[in-house]
């Protein structure tokens, strides 16, 4: 039996890990995670935990801190290896793969490749693992993969509860029916990584309907969870898939849940009943934008289908939330401010905005920098101003985001106030923008208050 430690920064819980660690266990192993908030002195946790191996799994804006903690780690733990995985990692293989204080790299699915590397099979013929070996890099040519989800155990859900009492205590739990995206925005990195799972396989699947419902019942049975939040890209993409999974929902009378869906999936009548039947307490649709820019970033959708989609779920007595981005390239300060009138038609619940950050190696990076709309960044200094882009009228962008909220909820302020979006961004203006969310944070998540509350608190 081996022992596998993970760590990483923040309280909450990963999906990849917890699916990790469940497929180790399963087969004799033992796995422990190690949050740093959450600890005096995580380096000396890890070392009394005496792991054979040490794993994370790194996402965007995470990587000074992994570099620098297995920097740290390394001085007091010797010859015990560590490995990264996780979504950067199909993004940066190369530049990860360099940091001297990564041993290996696992790209793709890691379940199988990590249990072969515990029980010491060849690292040569292990599928998506990148490793030194005498100063010299190898690269394994395929990638981890797993085509059937529905092999895999369930997912472990004690791994954080267990360790971290407060995680049983929050309200709302976040889930995932699926891996992957089948959409190709050229914003995000889903289709990058579409792109990269090609050769080996589809990148969207499905787990299995009968596991997923057993998962959610042993939540409720252990936490005091009232609400599932679906964190797939769009829960309505498979449709079949989907009402089958939502009859056993319905039939279990298991929490209400939220989900995130999109229109272009073709919402209709019996997705909608579907969903209101198995308890959807509220749908995310994320819109991003106005008719002109979602045409240009892939998310070809008009407004009248928009409409259709929502009214569709009001009808219901559902409630409707809309994802919103400002500062894409070409956006002018104008269309901004028409598509808050547009958005105010709707009448959305919970309306989420945020400035776009440009991720390097996208679609719509090449784009911005081809056209001077951003620099070149190293993977190390991604930030949120590394990925803004550069137009004359992005402090007015970053103002329309800020106060979109109230703006589309009070539309009358958008007349009185217009005016502030052209002072300079503050951060006044950072706490109004993050003031609504504390009301949604006490209904759905404590902890989702608590971090509202922390990012006001910032600006104080």
């Amino acid at each position: 039996m081996a022992k596998i430690v993970f760590f990483q920064k923040d309280l909450h819980e990963k999906f990849g890990v917890m699916s990790l660690s469940s497929y180790l266990k399963k087969h004799g192993h033992e796995c422990e995670v190690f949050c740093n908030s959450e600890e005096d002195d995580i380096i000396k946790e890890i070392k009394n935990a005496k792991p054979d191996l040490i794993g994370c799994s790194v996402m965007i804006g995470e990587i000074n801190f992994i570099s620098e903690t297995l920097h740290k780690i390394k001085k007091v733990i010797k010859n015990v290896p560590c490995i990264v995985g996780g979504p950067l990692t199909l993004i940066y293989p190369e530049e990860i793969i360099s940091l001297p204080e990564v041993d290996m790299v696992f790209l793709g699915d890691g379940e199988l490749g990590l249990l072969n590397l515990l029980e010491n099979k060849d690292p040569s013929t292990i599928d998506g693992l990148w490793y030194k070996k005498a100063g010299k890099i190898i690269k394994n040519d395929k990638l981890g993969y797993i085509n059937n989800l529905q092999e895999l155990p369930p997912v472990d859900w004690d791994l954080y509860a267990d360790k971290y009492p407060k995680i049983k205590k929050q309200k709302t739990r976040n889930f995932f029916i699926s891996r992957g995206c089948v959409y190709q925005c050229t914003y995000c990195y889903a289709h990058c990584i579409a792109n990269i799972y090609r050769p080996t396989g589809v990148h969207f699947r499905t787990r299995g309907i009968k596991q997923c419902i057993e998962e959610i019942k042993h939540l409720t049975k252990t936490t005091e969870v009232k609400y599932i939040r679906f964190q797939d890209a769009s829960l309505t993409i498979n449709k079949p898939f989907l009402i089958e999974f939502l009859k056993e929902y319905s039939k279990e009378k298991l929490p209400k849940f939220i989900c995130y869906s999109r229109i272009e999936d073709g919402i209709n009548e019996q997705v909608i009943n579907a969903l209101h039947e198995a308890g959807c307490d509220r749908i995310q649709f994320g819109l991003q934008s106005f008719e002109r820019i979602r045409n240009m970033i892939g998310r070809r959708v008009d407004d009248q289908t928009v409409m259709s989609a929502v009214k569709l779920v009001q009808e219901k007595n559902m409630r409707v939330g809309v994802d919103l981005m400002f500062g894409f390239p070409t956006e002018t300060t104008e269309e901004s401010l028409a598509s808050l009138k547009f958005y105010n038609k709707l009448m959305p619940i919970e309306i989420s905005s945020n400035v776009l950050m440009v991720y390097p190696k996208t679609k719509i990076w090449e784009h911005a920098f081809k056209n001077n709309y951003i620099s070149n960044t190293a993977m190390e200094k991604i930030n949120r101003d590394s990925l803004t882009i550069k137009q004359k009228n992005i402090n007015q962008l970053k103002n329309v985001d800020a106060f979109s909220y109230y703006f589309i909820k009070y539309p009358k302020l958008l007349y009185l106030l217009k005016w502030l979006i052209y002072l300079p961004p503050n951060k006044f203006f950072s706490v109004l923008k993050n003031l609504h969310l504390l009301i949604i944070g006490l209904k759905y998540d404590s902890r989702g208050f608590l971090s509202s509350l922390g990012i006001i608190k910032r600006y104080i």
